[in-house]
Parts: structure tokens; sequence; C-alpha cells
């Protein structure tokens, strides 16, 4: 049997939460935590929040597990106040009521609430992360998979460090989109992609949400796969063992184990990831090989916008995913893209 790391093909499958693939199960069980509102807000905040219920003659029995024990509140990042997720609720649900356009839910509440997470007062001096609307950038055709078309997501939260510039820049000389990622997009030149949302209106399109997904992942996948083969062969010596090369791609793509997305349906926030399996097929000349295929799965909801409290589930959620990019994604893209560029162009 032969062995190839082409990333070829493109599957869906439901999450089953319960039994989640093993790379990505600590973080669907934090999800399904915060979805039920545990620890959801720093200590410090329970006294406010506490006392804005009361005001409000809101019952506190739902927010009873929302708040987390004395500590140092270390993840990316920084939780908006009250105000600030009310005025996001109330434009959700004019969104809803007047029947909007998802152009206009994406203005009116999803840019809304990633600002007040990672552009909000504070939040610059204390995380590298940054957001934008990316609704134009197309993955290269050179990563997309057989027979799928261009596929663009809304929004990409990135790291907007300087540490890694030099390395970046250079990375970006080599790839065919001449870039940091998987598109061409001039705004992403130099910030590495960590999270991936998409976004559509209440109770529309959800399988097409994911086929975007789905595709923009694929790309994704193709396009760290030719980057770390770039990154080994760099420090190997002419006439390297090539099947040796292949298996040190594998174990270094494995390591990553999964890429995470959010697709948004409305009020309701959508966790969604993507892994890559082996799947054997025969070639004509009856010889088989090992090829492996995106697998999106679907879906882990942790929070609304229906309410405050879901919304502050949203906001949990966002940096819970904003700390798994900051403490593995982050490392393992300076160590196995970044840390050893050779002369070669990536494509």
């Amino acid at each position: 049997m032969g062995l190839n790391l082409d990333i070829g093909g493109l599957e869906c499958k439901q999450l089953d939460s319960d039994h989640p693939p093993p790379a990505v199960a600590s973080l669907v069980q934090e999800l399904l935590e915060i979805d039920m509102g545990i620890d959801i807000l720093p200590h410090e905040k329970q006294s406010e929040v506490t006392q804005i219920l009361q005001e409000q003659g809101l019952k506190l029995k739902p927010w009873r597990s929302a708040f987390k024990d004395e500590g140092v509140d270390t993840l990316p990042g920084r939780v908006p106040s009250w105000e600030e997720l009310n005025t996001v609720r109330e434009r959700a649900m004019e969104c809803f009521n007047s029947d909007h356009e998802e152009f206009s839910w994406n203005m009116e509440a999803h840019h809304r609430l990633l600002e007040s997470i990672f552009r909000g007062s504070g939040s610059a001096s204390v995380q590298p992360f940054d957001f934008m609307s990316c609704t134009t950038a197309r993955p290269h055709r050179n990563y997309l998979p057989c027979s799928s078309r261009q596929k663009m997501v809304d929004f990409c939260l990135f790291d907007d460090s300087d540490v890694d510039a030099q390395a970046r820049r250079a990375l970006a000389q080599r790839t065919v989109t001449q870039t940091v990622n998987h598109t061409d997009y001039r705004p992403l030149q130099l910030r590495p992609i960590i999270l991936s949302i998409e976004t559509k209106r209440p109770g529309k399109d959800l399988d097409v949400a994911q086929l975007q997904m789905g595709v923009w992942h694929a790309a994704q996948w193709r396009f760290l796969q030719s980057a770390v083969k770039a990154m080994i062969t760099s420090t190997q010596p002419d006439g390297a063992d090539e099947e040796a090369i292949t298996d040190a791609v594998k174990a270094a793509l494995f390591q990553l184990g999964f890429l995470p997305g959010v697709i948004i349906q409305g009020h309701r926030w959508l966790f969604v990831f993507s892994t890559l399996e082996p799947h054997t097929t025969t070639r004509e000349d009856g010889t088989d090989i090992t090829v492996y295929r995106t697998i999106l799965w679907i879906e882990q909801e942790f929070g609304s916008t229906q309410s405050i409290l879901k919304t502050y589930q949203i906001v949990a959620g966002l940096r819970r995913l904003a700390g798994w990019a900051k403490d593995f994604y982050i490392p393992w893209y300076r160590k196995n893209v970044l840390s050893s560029l050779g002369p070669n162009p990536i494509t």
C-alpha cells in the first residue's frame, strides 16, 4: 500500500459530544459547560452582575454557576460590560424581528460583539489577536479540494503580533499566495488566521455554511501541509528519503489535531472543527493508496444573542478558542511552519 499526504476530499460528520475525536475532546467539554452557563464569567464580575440582576428584577438562579472561583483571568480578549452586551442583544433582536439581511446581522450584531471582546478598552495590552471582515478573501486554487469551487467566510480572527515578523515575511515570499495563509487576501498577508467564522440568517442555509467552512478548512489544511513540508525539507540533506519526510509532515499535522471554526446562524453561535482522516483508495493499476480527507464536524452550540446570559456564553466561548490559539496553535505554527524556512517556493 502506498502512502500519500495529498489532502483531498471533504466530508461532513455529526459531532457526538459525548465521544468527540480525542484531539478536541477537552475543548468540546469546555464548550458544553459554557453552553450550560458554567464558569463563563470571572469571579470579580459577580457582585456587579448580581446588582444589575436585582435592579432589573431578573432571576438569579440561571446565573448561579456562571462565575468562576477566584483566580487570574489569562484568556485573550476582555469581558464586555452588561451595557455593551445589551446593545448587541438589542441589535440582534432588531435584525431578527425586521428580517434583516446577512450583511446587516454581520455589522449590527456580530461585528459589534467581536469588537467588544477583541478591541474594547484594555484588551489590546493583554493579547495579540484581532479580527476582520473577510467576505472577499478567497482560498487559493492550488489548495482547493478536487472539484470544489472557491468558498469564502465572513470573519477571521488572526494573530496580529510582530514577534515573528521577519519569519512571516520570509514565509510570504515563498508561498504561492504571497501571504502566511491559504488566501492571497492582502489585509491578512502577515497575519496567521487562528479562527474562521461563517454567518447566515436565522433558519437559512446551514448546509451552505457547512460547505463553505469545509472548503475553507480543506484549503487551510493543504496550505499547512505544503508549508510544513517545505520547512522539513529545508532541514534535510539533498536526496533525503521522501517517505521519511512525508511521515514527518503527517506527524506534525496530526500533532495539530484540528482546525476550529464558528458558524453563526442568526442568534445561534455554533462551534465546528475539522480534522484529517485517512482514506484508502485503489489506483488504476490495482495498488492501494492512502490519502487524507478533511472531515468537518458539526456542531456544538455555545451561546446565543437572545439573552444577556447566553451572550456572555458567546464571549466565554470565543475567549476560550482564542486561548487555544495562544497556548497551542501559534506555538505549533511557529515551530512547524516558521522555524526553519528554506529557499524553495511553497506551492
